[in-house]
C-alpha cells in the first residue's frame, strides 16, 4: 500500500524547526533570561529579608534603650521636718531687718520668698513634739512663732545609678544628723569630697563644702542643707 506523503504534516514541521540552527540561539537567550531573572529574584528576596531583619533588629534595640532608660530612674524618700515661722513680710528690707535681729540673738534661720512675701523660719527638728518644745524656750526670750511642718515630697528622678547611690548616701547622712540635731562632719566630709560623680553635681558639692567652711552652727547646717537639696531637686527636674 503506498503510503500518503502528506501524512502527519504538522509533525514533522515541528521537527524541521526545532532542528533547525537559527533556534539555538533564541534558546540560549530564552535560558538566559531564565537565569538571570532567577538569580535576580533570589538577590531581591535576600535584600527583602535582610531589610526585615534590620527592621526586627532596630526595634529591639528601641526597645532595649528605653528599657535601659527606664531603669535610670531613682525613687527618693520625702524629708519632712518642723521649723519655726517668726514672720512674714511684703517689704523685703523688713525681713532684712528681723533675719539682722536674729544674727546677733546667734538663732538659726532661713529667709524664703513665695508670692511676693518673705518668710523666716528659724530651728528645725525631726518632730513636732520637738519643735514645739524648742517654740516653748523661744516664746520665753520674747520672741513670737508658731510650728510650721516643712516637706520635700518623695520624688522619681532620671538618674544614673551612681548619681543615685550617692544622693541615698547622702539623705541616710541627713537623717541620722537631723535626728541627732549633730552633723558628723568627717562623715559629711567624705560625702562632700567623693570624686567622679556627674558635672550637674560639682556645682552643688562646691555650695555644700562652702557652708561646712563658714563654720555654722550645727541646726543652721541642717536648714541650709535642705534647702539646696531642694533646689537640687529642681535643677536635676528642668
Amino acid at each position: 500500500m503506498k503510503k500518503n506523503s502528506n501524512q502527519f504534516p504538522f509533525r514533522r514541521r515541528i521537527r524541521k524547526v526545532t532542528t533547525h540552527q537559527q533556534f539555538k540561539p533564541l534558546l540560549l537567550t530564552v535560558g538566559a533570561s531564565l537565569f538571570i531573572g532567577i538569580v535576580f529574584g533570589v538577590i531581591v528576596l535576600q535584600m527583602v529579608n535582610q531589610e526585615k531583619e534590620q527592621e526586627v533588629e532596630n526595634v529591639q534595640a528601641t526597645a532595649l534603650s528605653v528599657e535601659e532608660t527606664a531603669n535610670d530612674t531613682i525613687d527618693l524618700p520625702a524629708i519632712t521636718v518642723f521649723v519655726h515661722q517668726g514672720g512674714v513680710f511684703t517689704n523685703a528690707e523688713n525681713a532684712e531687718q528681723y533675719s539682722k535681729q536674729l544674727q546677733q540673738a546667734k538663732v538659726p534661720f532661713i529667709q524664703r520668698e513665695s508670692d511676693e512675701q518673705y518668710f523666716i523660719w528659724m530651728n528645725i527638728a525631726n518632730s513636732e513634739p520637738e519643735s514645739k518644745s524648742q517654740a516653748e524656750k523661744m516664746d520665753k526670750q520674747g520672741i513670737d512663732l508658731f510650728v510650721k511642718e516643712w516637706e520635700v515630697p518623695a520624688t522619681t528622678v532620671a538618674l544614673d545609678e551612681k548619681t543615685g547611690t550617692w544622693l541615698r548616701s547622702f539623705l541616710d547622712l541627713y537623717d541620722t544628723s537631723l535626728e541627732t540635731s549633730t552633723i558628723d562632719a568627717p562623715s559629711w566630709q567624705a560625702i562632700l569630697k567623693q570624686e567622679d560623680l556627674p558635672e550637674q553635681l560639682h556645682a552643688w558639692q562646691a555650695d555644700l563644702q562652702q557652708l561646712f567652711e563658714d563654720k555654722q552652727s550645727d541646726d543652721q547646717l541642717l536648714l541650709d542643707i535642705l534647702v539646696h537639696y531642694e533646689q537640687l531637686l529642681k535643677d536635676i527636674k528642668s
